[in-house]
């Protein structure tokens, strides 16, 4: 975004295309507590989106997405139409990037081969903070310490099998405090088991969860941004749970935020439609307490990309 003018950016924001990325959810089923999740406080228990709702989503966003997350509130390993979900994808569009997040706690050999052979799946990013099984049965509960790093390590192996390069498998490590001080035994335990590994920012679920004490963010990240500027997400993504419902962000796990439903209008009509325009409007004028979702919100302390803050203090100035 470098490259972008003021002036491109003015009318980027006043009219946005249709977003790139695209994120949809195809039940609430999950097998783990985790600490850092609101999964088990969920009022949307148990829902499974129909195949028709979920074809629809693919039809309609799919030929313009560049990258698709086909899960939200959920364990995709626990999604029976995974491949076939992946498999209409990409039929739609060969180009579109494909990722799931995972605790690989589902994941069985007959599984893995098949999302190996079918190459439909581009980056597997996989949820394992556990260092020590102490620390892993604190936060990811009822999962199995050792059950699940076998099934890690064996993904590996018979994607080696098959001499393929995907999925890519990265792994994620929350940023927090009793993580962070196992980070170097964990990295050297599975740096060369998986393909990358990545420290990522804590998420409070814009105040539902524990809050990250702000000079333990400091420390970790260093100065955060110095000034709020409009969210990202809300140009530059579209989020759509299992009952057709569209959402401003993927934290909104509750549907706080009610944009329209995919059964009602289309999500062309959705993204422009006044719901949509009146969250931007909020956050271009600063707004943010307005939204119910966006008052307690930190992730623009730190999550922002740096390039479009500085477009906004230019359009500003």
């Amino acid at each position: 975004m470098e490259t972008v003018t003021v002036s491109d950016f003015e009318k980027f924001i006043e009219k946005p295309p249709f977003p790139t990325f695209v994120q949809f959810e195809t039940n609430t089923i999950c097998n783990a507590e985790c600490r850092f999740c609101p999964h088990k406080t969920m009022k949307r228990r148990n829902q499974v989106a129909s195949w028709s709702t979920i074809l629809k989503i693919i039809d309609e966003a799919i030929p313009h997405a560049s990258a698709c997350c086909p899960f939200l509130m959920q364990e995709p390993l626990l999604e029976p139409r995974l491949l076939p979900i992946l498999s209409n994808i990409k039929q739609i569009n060969r180009h579109c990037q494909t990722t799931i997040f995972t605790n690989m706690a589902a994941m069985t050999e007959e599984l893995a081969r098949k999302i190996i052979e079918s190459r439909w799946l581009d980056t597997l990013i996989i949820s394992f903070y556990g260092p020590t099984k102490e620390i892993y049965n604190r936060l990811q509960p009822p999962l199995d310490w050792e059950k699940t790093k076998r099934n890690i390590k064996r993904f590996m192996e018979i994607r080696k099998e098959y001499n393929s390069d995907k999925p890519f498998v990265k792994m994620h490590y929350i940023a927090l405090p009793e993580l962070l001080r196992h980070y170097w035994q964990f990295h050297y335990e599975w740096i060369n088991v998986v393909d990358d590994i990545g420290i990522v920012h804590y998420d409070d679920f814009h105040g539902d969860m524990p809050v990250l004490w702000e000079k333990t963010e400091r420390r970790i990240w260093g100065p955060p941004a110095s000034e709020r500027y409009p969210c990202p997400r809300l140009w530059s993504g579209i989020n759509i749970l299992c009952d057709g419902t569209v959402v401003p962000c993927c934290i909104d796990y509750n549907a706080t935020v009610k944009l329209g439903n995919i059964h009602e209008k289309t999500l062309h009509e959705i993204w422009l439609d006044e719901p949509f325009r009146e969250i931007r409007e909020a956050h271009i004028t600063g707004r943010y307490d307005d939204i119910s979702l966006c008052k307690n919100c930190k992730l623009w302390r730190y999550q922002h990309p740096p390039e479009w803050n500085l477009l906004w203090k230019k359009l500003k100035s």
